[in-house]
């Protein structure tokens, strides 16, 4: 997979330098590939990094742009988490270090200020099943109101009246929290928007604010779309906005799903 990719990137020519998109297919030992290529067609001052690694079965796709022709550390970057990525272990006790991802886990360093992680269910069944994860270090404004009133604030002023299957305080990552789990019937489909945010006393590297979204149901790419975006983004097309499919779970379903997820978030 990753060399056809690499051969269709390097049959495309930057307009600039008159040479192949590709800049460089490395191989960096471990079942691990780096790729390097202009970011677009008619540039040579942007890139797009890109390393992939086979983990227990698992490919693990990592990408990161550069711009001014700084590219060294975005590369040490993406190494260095890539040789973090490790197989989650058989036996859960103790808790899993790190965030998991299906079969592998990330063990890596925080020195961000907002990281969002993204996870849609690659089968067929339940690829309407998106997982969102946001933490941020930055405080909240006191006076905005928190998730149930702005949630409900959102939906009214929108016109959707979802059924609320649970609202209110709760415990994120060992925070304080509040979360809103509602169930919405659009044009005879069933979706599900679930939300949680904490707030720490003190936002922080240690102790970041989370925001945990979980919906259903809604649109989803098409049937045809493949396990790795597309390198370069294409133009689009009437036929890009996917199809609208009904929730895959049920209430019952989709809320064991949240806790399960949720709960999974620990301090460390």
């Amino acid at each position: 997979m990753v060399g056809v990719r690499s051969d269709e990137i390097a049959a495309e020519t930057n307009e600039k330098t008159a040479g192949p998109m590709l800049l460089a297919h490395e191989d960096l030992g471990d079942d691990t590939v780096l790729l390097r290529y202009h970011r677009n067609e008619i540039s040579d001052r942007s890139h797009v990094h890109e390393v992939h690694r086979l983990v227990d079965g698992a490919h693990v796709f990592l990408r990161a742009d550069s711009y001014q022709g700084v590219m060294a550390p975005v590369e040490a970057r993406l190494k260095a988490l890539a040789s973090r990525v490790g197989a989650v272990p058989q036996s859960h006790e103790g808790g899993i270090g790190g965030f998991c991802i299906g079969p592998v886990a990330i063990e890596a360093g925080n020195d961000y200020e907002v990281a969002t992680i993204r996870y849609r269910d690659a089968r067929l069944r339940h690829r309407d099943v998106v997982v969102e994860v946001e933490l941020g270090t930055f405080s909240r404004d006191d006076a905005e109101p928190r998730l149930v009133r702005r949630a409900e604030g959102n939906f009214l002023g929108l016109g959707f009246s979802p059924r609320a299957l649970r609202k209110g305080a709760a415990r994120l990552a060992g925070m304080s929290a509040e979360e809103w789990l509602g169930r919405e019937r659009i044009e005879k489909r069933t979706e599900h928007v679930f939300a949680i945010e904490s707030y720490p006393d003190a936002p922080g590297l240690a102790s970041p604010t989370i925001q945990v979204t979980l919906g259903t149901g809604g649109t989803v790419p098409p049937r045809s779309a493949a396990a790795l975006p597309p390198y370069r983004r294409p133009a689009a097309t009437a036929a890009d906005g996917g199809e609208p499919v009904t929730a895959s779970l049920t209430d019952d379903e989709a809320v064991a799903l949240w806790d399960a997820v949720t709960r999974s978030l620990q301090p460390r």
